[in-house]
């Protein structure tokens, strides 16, 4: 049976939906016959009825969460990230190392030191999430920051993407000379899972009120676009002027974003709309099959990356 390292530098398991995407691959790769070793933080929790097996890098000294997308407490958690997946490269004999986003660097070093092939899954454009949210302001740094994710594209064995816009970017500007796939999300399935009295927790919360239900699902990063979402849900409030109710709930938010739920909290009230505007919180991945159910209209209102 073959071999794979997948590398996730991120918490696993976490209601978001690179959690999801994650979840779904391995459990893909194990069906499939491969013997999965997934490498991670230190930070959510394992999965049920698991086929593959779960390590852990060493916690950073002081550091209990880490926010979505880049920052610096993320270079703290990758360190010992790279150190552990160093070692288990050197001890197990790997087919393929798969590394996601910034885990495509790792698996570029450890390919190139143990001459193991990898894949770089990109679950999104790092520089250009990076470029557009001016997390690095110092120009130079960026530029090297781009010329290592290039480097890292073009030593790949494949590239995978969540799109296909950037499946033909790659293909056409970035990485011309490697294979580049689409792989999409897919609906994960939780009819093995016993989830109790949840849905119907779930619906006396949250759908007891008269009226349509809007739905999101997902983290309350600034790319999510959740400023305009409740934006338009002003102008919906204006144009419908009460001829029938309508509320938008918003389920997601949970660990490093109290910060942004409080924020949007205030938006909300400030435009006026705090009564039409629901914060369900984090809930746990099964739950989210019961929300998008029982709503009326599902909305993703994603603005860059």
């Amino acid at each position: 049976m073959q071999k794979i390292l997948y590398i996730l530098p991120q918490p696993y398991l976490l209601s978001r939906g690179s959690s999801f995407r994650a979840l779904a691959t391995v459990n893909a790769l194990a069906e499939l016959g491969y013997a999965v070793d997934m490498l991670c933080y230190p930070l959510g929790v394992d999965p049920k009825k698991k086929k593959y097996a779960i390590h852990r890098s060493m916690r950073p000294p002081l550091l209990h969460s880490v926010k979505i997308g880049p920052s610096p407490q993320k270079v703290f958690f990758d360190i010992p990230l790279a150190c552990t997946a160093h070692r288990m490269v050197r001890q197990n004999g790997y087919a393929v190392v798969h590394g996601v986003e910034e885990a495509g660097f790792i698996a570029g070093w450890l390919g190139r030191k143990f001459g193991v092939p990898y894949i770089f899954d990109m679950h999104s454009w790092m520089s250009q999430q990076i470029e557009d949210g001016k997390y690095l302001p110092f120009a130079p740094l960026l530029e090297m920051f781009k010329k290592m994710e290039l480097r890292a594209m073009n030593r790949a064995r494949a590239i995978i993407t969540v799109g296909p816009e950037m499946t033909e970017i790659l293909r056409t500007r970035l990485a011309p000379g490697v294979y580049a796939a689409t792989l999409p999300d897919c609906p994960l399935v939780f009819d093995d899972i016993d989830t109790g009295d949840l849905p119907e927790r779930i619906v006396r919360e949250f759908f007891a009120v008269p009226g349509r239900t809007i739905l999101y699902t997902g983290n309350f990063h600034p790319y999510q676009g959740i400023d305009l979402l409740l934006e338009s849900v002003r102008e919906l409030k204006a144009l419908v002027a009460g001829r029938f109710p309508f509320r938008l709930l918003l389920v997601g938010g949970g660990e490093g974003e109290a910060k942004a739920v409080a924020a949007y909290r205030q938006k909300a009230a400030e435009l006026g709309i705090a009564g039409e505007v629901v914060f369900c919180g984090a809930h746990p991945a099964e739950a989210m099959p019961v929300f998008m159910d029982r709503a009326d209209v599902l909305v993703s209102s994603r603005s860059t990356g």
